[in-house]
């Protein structure tokens, strides 16, 4: 289980631990995005402090309907209980949980400034 909390902009957050190039667990407060189609973006100076691999160039539709192209990694990431590779999108300042990474997961939000986000795994079919 994930436990995070709603910020004052009404954005639920949850803490995240990302594996550096030196193996160790970094934790971060990102941002959920369900209008994100993928798993994970953040900033490329993030990226290469933990050692990122790059992976390929893909093209992504944004929120304002423009197509671009983002560098793709492959970063490691804690996530309910294992280590995931994760492909990871680089952005300029942008850091965001997509709705790949919360597939197959059941997520309550109390939408008011510091309330609870808890993300728990589903249960096996």
């Amino acid at each position: 289980m994930i436990i995070g909390q709603v910020n004052e902009k009404y954005t639920p957050t949850i803490p995240i631990d990302l594996r550096d190039r030196n193996r160790r667990m970094r934790r971060f407060e990102i941002p959920i995005d369900t209008g994100f189609e993928g798993f994970l973006m953040l900033p490329k100076d993030l990226i290469f402090r933990l050692g990122g691999t790059f992976n390929r160039e893909t093209s992504m539709t944004l929120a304002n309907e423009r197509a671009d192209t983002f560098e793709e990694y492959i970063v490691e990431v804690f996530w309910v209980d294992q280590l995931l590779e994760v492909r990871t999108l680089a952005s300029e300042n942008e850091t965001l949980i997509g709705v790949y990474l919360l597939a197959e997961s059941h997520i309550e939000i109390d939408l008011t400034p510091g309330g609870t986000v808890t993300i728990s795994e589903l249960p096996a079919s």
